[in-house]
């Protein structure tokens, strides 16, 4: 079979965005436009690849680790290994759901215009025809994910609305159903931020006076600082005695704060 090199390098990078974009929502990460199309670009140009002399299944492994380490690392960026590790596997993830189902239809429907060489899958067919296949494939998977987080509210948003003194801040919230952060002594909801969001609701914290909320992680026991909020506003719904506490945490760029499902249900 004769293997088009602008047929492959166009599926591949029309593909790959898609395939990039459901990670994307997988990892729950916004990520932008141009990182998606330069990383769709770098995945598609691997597939060049093909026209490789025929290699062992150890060298394809290493060149497609190397590949889709670049890949993630272009279109998710470096922030730390925690979130690094987490948009990798989830790439992989959906591009090994996505090749599945790919063989599996073309190898039923359509085998001789199927080419599998060094690990990378080629398909005699129009460009309309993959282009049809990719956005099923896309919203099967989205189907998919729908279906297992429908019911948790693991991963969904929250609007908040931060008022202190003068201040008022509007921020997104990752409502966080692993967060059990709260008040040991009043009982009191906490809402999860970090330094720079809460220095501009309260000013220099170093003048002010924190209340110290033990809590536990994987990595050990800490202490987090908190501070009395006059005013929380979530999701339009005003709620009472809360405390904003400051952590080490990394957020994305599509949330400023946590929140636990608990202050949602009031």
């Amino acid at each position: 079979m004769v293997v088009y090199i602008d047929v492959l390098v166009f599926l591949n990078a029309v593909v790959d965005y898609f395939i990039l974009l459901l990670a994307s929502h997988f990892c729950d990460k916004k990520v932008k436009e141009w990182r998606l199309i330069t990383a769709s670009i770098l995945s598609a140009l691997g597939s060049l690849y093909i026209f490789a002399p025929k290699t062992n299944t150890i060298t394809d492994f290493f060149v497609k680790a190397v590949f889709s380490f670049l890949i993630t690392l272009f279109a998710f960026g470096f922030k730390s290994l925690k979130r690094f590790l987490k948009a990798y596997f989830c790439f992989l993830s959906v591009s090994v759901i996505y090749c599945g189902l790919a063989v599996v239809l073309w190898t039923v429907f359509a085998t001789n215009k199927m080419v599998i060489k060094n690990s990378v899958v080629y398909f005699d067919i129009s460009v309309m025809q993959m282009l049809i296949f990719t956005v099923i494939g896309y919203m099967v998977i989205r189907v998919i994910r729908f279906i297992i987080t429908k019911n948790s509210p693991h991963g969904k948003r929250a609007n908040l609305s931060l008022n202190n003194g003068n201040v008022q801040m509007n921020l997104t919230a990752l409502v966080d159903s692993g967060n059990s952060l709260k008040d040991v002594y009043q009982n009191r909801k906490v809402i999860i931020t970090n330094k720079i969001t809460a220095e501009n609701l309260f000013g220099n914290l170093e003048n002010k006076l924190p209340l110290l909320l033990p809590y536990k992680t994987i990595n050990g026991s800490s202490f987090a600082k908190a501070y009395s909020c006059e005013s929380v506003v979530i999701n339009n719904k005003k709620r009472d005695s809360v405390l904003i506490a400051v952590c080490d945490f990394e957020f994305n760029d599509d949330y400023s704060a946590i929140v636990g499902v608990d202050i949602l249900e009031e």
